[in-house]
């Protein structure tokens, strides 16, 4: 849900943060692209960013992401490390089902 929201955003963001007119004449910009930042990174400290299926979205930039992936022979769900490539469009792990941005470490209270 969280990250269908921040990709609502994304869409709808703007370089330079586009004005619109509402519904009663007023002007209200809209989001930059660093806003959008800003919310989703308040939001993974949060720890609400949950697993994206790749059969609905892959990463859009190459990283480093935790996914979940499946084991060949027994068929059973874990959760690893994998690197994914913009240019090739593929993870470079086998079996993984879905993925998340690795979160920041722990860096104390």
């Amino acid at each position: 849900m969280f990250n269908e929201i921040i990709q609502r955003l994304k869409n709808s963001a703007s370089e330079e943060g586009a004005y619109v007119i509402d519904e009663y004449g007023h002007s209200k910009k809209l989001l930059t692209y660093s806003d959008v930042k800003v919310i989703e990174q308040a939001l993974k400290e949060l720890n609400v960013i949950t697993w994206i299926p790749v059969s609905r979205e892959t990463p859009k930039e190459a990283d480093w992401y935790l996914v979940t992936r499946i084991h060949g022979r027994t068929g059973r769900k874990f959760v690893s490390r994998a690197f994914y490539s913009v240019n090739d469009q593929e993870f470079n792990e086998p079996y993984v089902t879905a993925w998340q941005p690795i979160p920041e470490p722990y860096e104390g209270e």
